[in-house]
């Protein structure tokens, strides 16, 4: 579950993205996450389901010539 909110004098928005997310670990550092949720918008202008959200991140930890490196998005 996500939530953005902003706030200026005369405007709002507030994108609400309920979902669903999978874990992935293994002992070699890598870290995967995808995820899809529903999108839903309540603002100034708008409010209603606005389309989904999807995609991943992930995190690799690793060693290179001695030194701790993360590879992350």
């Amino acid at each position: 579950m996500q939530d953005y909110y902003l706030k200026e004098k005369d405007f709002y928005v507030n994108n609400f993205v309920p979902g669903i997310a999978y874990n992935y670990t293994n002992n070699s550092g890598l870290w995967f996450q995808p995820f899809l949720g529903g999108h839903y918008q309540n603002s100034t202008y708008y409010t209603s389901w606005n389309g989904y959200m999807t995609g991943w991140v992930f995190n690799y930890n690793f060693t290179f010539q001695g030194l701790d490196m993360v590879l992350s998005q």
